[in-house]
């Protein structure tokens, strides 16, 4: 079996007597020019489509080469960008090719800039009422199933909502907001019993719970969250333990494990 040095290329692919073309990229692992119409036929339905109601183009060209998927995918949505492809009808292309990866820090040109505030309400005006489809959101489901972020990945995205860029920094809820979410739990008993989460999120949630504390600055910060006044505790008549009144409402009462068993003898 041969094997290809990795190199990611745009190409043309068309049909002269239909006038119908298509301009991609290609940028997947061990990708190499050779493979192009032997065992890569792009990954366009619309291209598809075409080729099993007309048969195979007679022009299928390989445009450029690149040393990173970066600058193929940047120049394919050059390209298309320049071709006007998605108002020319001739073009079986979609989009612009806007697969182009998040740059981040100064790399992004974007970096040190803001919004008007016209523009942030266009953006507002155009995004207000849409939805993910179900086939959309089971993709990202699969797609992120399996997958641990990393702790300097976990790091960055708790300091991106921390302070100023947390979106509910310096607000809080109002009264109506607050008793919206106090009515949606009350009496939800399926959601702490388990019922919410699987039983095998149920035991990563408790393992990874398991042996924690909170941290003296927590308890200080706790403490001082109640105004100096002391933290009202309550007894479960079940099975004695003596907690703070939000654990007991939330995992005692009737919800206790006695409880339970008392129930079912």
């Amino acid at each position: 079996m041969l094997k290809f040095t990795y190199t990611p290329f745009t190409y043309l692919i068309g049909w002269k007597q239909h006038d119908k073309w298509y301009y991609g990229v290609r940028y997947a692992r061990n990708c190499h020019p050779d493979n192009l119409w032997v065992s890569y036929f792009t990954s366009s339905k619309h291209v598809k489509a075409f080729r099993e109601e007309h048969g195979e183009p007679d022009v299928v060209e390989v445009r450029q080469t690149f040393n990173d998927s970066i600058q193929a995918r940047e120049w394919e949505h050059k390209v298309l960008r320049r071709l006007k492809v998605i108002q020319d009808k001739k073009w079986l292309n979609r989009g612009l090719g806007k697969s182009i990866p998040p740059m981040i820090g100064k790399d992004n040109p974007m970096y040190g800039k803001t919004h008007t505030q016209e523009v942030i309400n266009f953006i507002s005006r155009n995004n207000k009422g849409r939805t993910l489809s179900k086939e959309s959101r089971d993709k990202i489901s699969v797609a992120h199933k399996g997958r641990a972020k990393s702790d300097s990945h976990r790091e960055k995205l708790s300091l991106g909502k921390m302070g100023p860029n947390n979106p509910m920094y310096g607000k809080h809820h109002s009264e109506e907001h607050k008793n919206k979410i106090r009515l949606s739990l009350i009496g939800d008993k399926s959601y702490w019993y388990g019922n919410h989460h699987s039983s095998e999120t149920i035991e990563k949630l408790r393992i990874t719970q398991t042996g924690k504390h909170h941290s003296e600055e927590t308890k200080d910060k706790m403490r001082k969250s109640h105004q100096g006044k002391p933290i009202p505790k309550i007894t479960c008549e079940y099975c004695g333990v003596t907690m703070m009144k939000t654990n007991y409402i939330r995992w005692h009462g009737e919800r206790c494990k006695k409880f339970s068993r008392e129930v079912k003898e």
